[in-house]
């Protein structure tokens, strides 16, 4: 008796005894190239990173040519297309890109001069990560269209009447020669860099009229459209050694009708004005 009442006690204390729950598993963190994935844009320029490892770029809303493939180097983003050349950005702790570097066909990177951040304003351009970029692809187009048709319109007005007064003006008139204080090439400088800038509506193009290793004479040093107080566009150079010309984006700040300054050398353009007869 005492020995059933022995396995009945041991079979009620087996019932009651509760399986230990099952260990969770540890939550797998992203790697960088998974987070990276994604679109970015810079003053509606918009660069987005594939899952496949390809990278599309957009300027003003229109696909650009070129495919490039992508891939994490040393924490930073090497985005190249077959010859070898391309990009190369670095990577925030918020998430936004940072240009950093031209690549060369050859391997070699010409990483870029950061730009200095005075008081509170910082003037290194970032690239943001964006969503639903698509939209903002098609908003940016037809933003673009509308100006042009505008431009259209206004262009046949003044050639049907060119003495009519009626036609509102633009805003600023830059065509003249000009001349940039604090301009440097390389390790040479500052100098002064004398300018011709022409001007067709609101798109603003800078030529060098003195030459020098980094933009020769005849060639552009700058250009963009007239953007509100600014001018949205690129500025051209040569790095040493190379024949290449490298354009990178840019915003100039135009401060009245005879000063433009670009943030992204530090110099500052004065539109030289004819001697008084």
């Amino acid at each position: 008796m005492k020995y059933i009442t022995l396995i009945i006690g041991l079979l009620v204390v087996g019932c009651g005894k509760k399986e230990s729950p099952a260990a969770k598993e540890p939550v797998k963190e992203p790697t960088l190239g998974e987070k990276l994935v994604g679109a970015y844009e810079l003053d509606g320029d918009i660069i987005v990173f594939q899952k496949s490892g390809m990278m599309e770029s957009y300027a003003k809303g229109r696909k650009e040519g070129g495919e490039y493939k992508w891939k994490i180097v040393d924490k930073e983003v090497h985005a190249v297309t077959k010859g070898g050349g391309g990009r190369a950005w670095g990577i925030n702790p918020d998430g936004s890109l940072i240009y950093l570097a031209v690549i060369q066909s050859n391997g070699n990177k010409l990483y870029l001069p950061r730009l200095p951040k005075i008081g509170n304003t910082d003037y290194q351009p970032y690239w943001k990560k964006i969503t639903n970029y698509k939209d903002r692809i098609k908003k940016v187009a037809s933003l673009k269209e509308r100006e042009l048709k505008t431009e259209e319109k206004e262009s046949a007005l003044n050639s049907d009447d060119k003495n009519s007064t009626s036609s509102k003006p633009l805003e600023f008139e830059f065509s003249g020669k000009w001349l940039g204080k604090g301009y440097r090439c390389g390790s040479e400088g500052p100098n002064d860099q004398l300018v011709s800038i022409s001007q067709k509506g609101k798109q603003v193009v800078a030529t060098k009229i003195k030459g020098d290793k980094c933009i020769r004479a005849g060639e552009i040093t700058w250009q963009g459209e007239i953007v509100g107080n600014k001018i949205k566009g690129s500025v051209s150079g040569r790095f040493p050694g190379s024949e290449d010309i490298v354009e990178f984006p840019t915003t100039l700040i135009i401060h009245s009708d005879d000063k433009i300054e670009l943030t992204f050398a530090g110099v500052m353009f004065h539109r030289q004005k004819p001697p008084a007869k």
